[in-house]
Parts: C-alpha cells; structure tokens; sequence
C-alpha cells in the first residue's frame, strides 16, 4: 500500500504493509475506500518511480492483483451504498456482468467491437488480464478469479479490517506455488499445485505478468 504523504502537493510516496494500514484505514467507511490508488502501467509516472525499477516490476502490482484490488474497491463501494443508503459510484462506472472486464476468457466470449483508441490496454484485459480460465468451448467448470480470490462480498465482510490484504496474501501464496517449475519442486509443492490443478496454474501464471508499457516509448517519455 503506498499513501501520498507530501501535503505540499507533491506525489511522493510513502510505503506500508498491507495490514499494518488496514488498522490506519477504516475501508468501511467511503472516505478511506474512494482514495485508494493502484500503482499500474498507466500512472506511475505520477509516483515517485524510477524507470529502472518500474521497468523491473517493483512497486507495480502483477495483473491479478491489480485485478483483484480494482475489483474489491468496486464492490465494496456498492456494499457501503447499500448499507447507507446512499449512492458512492455512477451506474455507469460499473462494468456490465458480460463486459470484457468480467467475462473475458470464459468460453464463447467474443468482444466484436474494438476501441479507436488504446488498443494495448484493450488486448491486455482481453488477454493477460483476463479473469477466467477454461479448458474449451464445452467447459462447465470456468476458474473465474473474483469467485476464487473476493470470498466475502457482504456487509458482514466489513466487520473484518484485514480483508484486503487477506485476500492479497491468498493470491500471493497460489500464484507463487504455481510459478514453481515441477522440476526440482519438494512433496509439499506437488501437493499444493495438485490441489490448485491444471487450469488454475495457467491462470496464476498468465495473471503473474507485471504489465509495462512499450520500454522504448517508456524511456523517451522521460523529462
């Protein structure tokens, strides 16, 4: 978690563990939730990030997590909305049920119309970013991120502080067991990744990628 901690304007950055700000942040509470920032390909020339380390992946979330969190924010806005009766987010900012944000890679998905503008971004979430795994056209058994990953989307869930990072800490641990090359790997990581199983391995490893602008255009952008 990264917080601006300049009051001068200046977009410095100050780091933080995940639950260690969760008991800074109450996240039940809209004023907390609408001022999280995901550090991406598409702002961290606004963040105090070298080239060198962006280029590197440091400090940038990997795709499932940038997923995952822009995700949680989404519904948590919509839980709060409900619990207080009142309306944080346009209808509008929410992606439709059979969006490419939320049914790329199922199968029979097909997203006829392309963008005049942007399409790398438009090709990362259809590709690398997709949320859903499957084995072919006839497969009944999709792996879908959210429904593996944001296990509590209730109001209850806001009686649990460390529900983000909980959840965090869940993809890290898979997406690091399914990155393990079978060679070499002990007894207890065969295990794990039976127990993760084919698809699933795919998708952690496909959602691992750190994405990064075109590295030529990246640099010339440089003051």
């Amino acid at each position: 978690m990264y917080v601006n901690v300049n009051l001068r304007g200046k977009n410095s950055i100050e780091p933080y563990h995940i639950p260690c700000f969760e008991k800074l942040a109450d996240f039940s509470h809209i004023e907390f939730l609408q001022r999280i920032t995901l550090l991406t390909r598409r702002n961290w020339k606004t963040r105090e990030v070298s080239v060198e380390n962006f280029l590197k992946g440091a400090h940038v979330l990997d795709g499932g997590a940038e997923r995952l969190v822009q995700h949680w924010v989404t519904v948590r806005v919509l839980l709060l909305g409900l619990r207080d009766q009142g309306e944080y987010i346009d209808a509008a900012q929410v992606p439709d049920p059979g969006s490419l944000y939320y049914s790329a890679g199922a199968p029979g998905y097909e997203h006829i119309a392309q963008p005049e503008k942007d399409m790398p971004e438009f090709l990362n979430f259809l590709v690398t970013l997709a949320p859903n795994e499957s084995d072919g056209p006839d497969d009944r058994e999709v792996w879908n991120l959210f429904d593996t990953y944001l296990t509590q989307q209730d109001v209850e869930s806001f009686g649990n502080p460390h529900n983000l990072s909980e959840m965090l800490a869940k993809w890290d641990h898979d997406k690091r067991i399914a990155n393990i090359p079978d060679e070499g790997a002990t007894e207890e990581v065969k295990q794990e990744k039976a127990r993760l199983g084919p698809k699933a391995i795919r998708a952690l490893v496909r959602l691992s990628t750190v994405l990064v602008p075109h590295v030529q255009k990246t640099i010339m952008d440089q003051p």
